[in-house]
Order: structure tokens, then C-alpha cells, then sequence
């Protein structure tokens, strides 16, 4: 017995669709919170204080607050004493990220291209789904 490959092919344009949507909501999301960060951020340098798992980022706020933060992703490629450019949130000091803009619009940019184009190949099936049954 085979199944007739139209039996599929809608329940196959559901879940593009589902999963295209999703990435799609899932990098809007991402991309406008990190645009949010980085828009309100400031910029500052940071110290990095101690190795291994004890390795600290050190930077002092625009108020003159000093900041020690836990290693931030990314820190393991960092020598001690090593001065890195760090973002921070005015409101929350210990919200930091390292200064590394291609890598925190990487991850929005991807979700929205692939969910783009599982979107457009879901409704794409969709409709020849729909056409095939009328």
C-alpha cells in the first residue's frame, strides 16, 4: 500500500508553517530586545580579574559605581589584566555584555531568515494542498 503523497502534504505545510512562524516570533522577539539593550546601554571598558572559573570582569559605571561581574560568555578567551570594551544597563549595572555586536545580532538575524523561508515553503505547500482538494 502507498500513501498518496497528498495525504502529506498538509500536515507537512502545517508544521513549516508552525515552525517558520515560530522562529519568526522567536527572533523578533530576540531582535528587539537585544535592540533594546544596546540602545540604552553604556559603554564602558573592563578589567578582567583572576583565571579560570574565578575570572571577574571589573568596570566602573558613568555614577563612579564599581562593578565586579562573574565571567561573561566569551571570557575564556581573555587573559587576566586584559582590558575589554563592555555594555551595560544605567538602570542595572550588573546587566553587561562584552561590546561584541555581530555576535548578539547573529542569533535574530538567523531566526528570522529560516523562519522566513520555512514559512514561505509551508504556505507554499499549503496552498498547493488546498488546490489539490478542490
Amino acid at each position: 500500500m502507498f500513501v498518496d503523497a497528498g495525504v502529506l502534504q498538509f500536515p507537512l505545510a502545517m508544521l513549516l508553517t508552525t515552525l517558520g512562524v515560530s522562529a519568526l516570533g522567536f527572533g523578533s522577539v530576540t531582535l528587539v530586545r537585544f535592540w533594546h539593550f544596546y540602545s540604552h546601554a553604556e559603554r564602558t571598558t573592563a578589567t578582567v580579574v583572576g583565571s579560570g572559573k574565578g575570572r571577574l570582569f571589573r568596570f566602573q559605571t558613568r555614577n563612579g559605581e564599581m562593578v565586579e561581574l562573574p565571567a561573561m560568555a566569551g571570557a575564556e578567551r581573555f587573559a587576566e589584566g586584559e582590558v575589554v570594551s563592555v555594555l551595560y544597563s544605567p538602570s542595572d549595572p550588573t546587566d553587561a555584555r562584552l561590546d561584541r555586536a555581530f555576535k548578539w545580532w547573529l542569533l535574530p538575524a538567523a531566526l528570522l531568515v529560516v523562519g522566513a523561508a520555512l514559512s514561505a515553503a509551508g504556505l507554499s505547500l499549503l496552498v498547493g494542498a488546498i488546490a489539490a482538494f478542490n
